[in-house]
């Protein structure tokens, strides 16, 4: 399974592949499954993974650790996630349902990414 990771300029997209076949699946502990079960299931956010997620490097949080934000489409909400990785295992440190004005903006992305 790929992941691919889309970095910006303010006009050029770049789509990056990332091969998601080396990790060995989920982090979870008590600390990241409280804050993400307080916005939605843990299934939810792991199947927001699946199919082709748009991920953003996300420099401004990444000072000790590279971070990641995802959007995706998990039928039939929209869904925004932070994660990491450690150990080969991808830890979800954040997670939430998109606003409208989000969804807004995720859908001309990828209507621009298709084209």
């Amino acid at each position: 399974m790929y992941l691919f990771v889309l970095t910006t300029t303010k006009v050029r997209f770049t789509i990056i592949r990332v091969d998601l076949s080396r990790l060995d699946g989920f982090e979870w502990d008590a600390g990241n499954t409280a804050k993400v079960t307080a916005r939605m299931p843990c299934g939810i956010a792991e199947s927001a993974f699946l199919g082709t997620p748009l991920v953003f490097v996300d420099a401004t949080h990444s000072a000790q650790e590279p971070r990641w934000a995802l959007l995706n489409r998990v039928a039939p909400r929209h869904v925004f996630l932070v994660f990491t990785v450690r150990r080969r295992r991808i830890r979800i440190l954040s997670a939430r349902f998109m606003h409208a004005k989000e969804v807004k903006k995720y859908e001309k992305i990828i209507d621009a990414t298709e084209a």
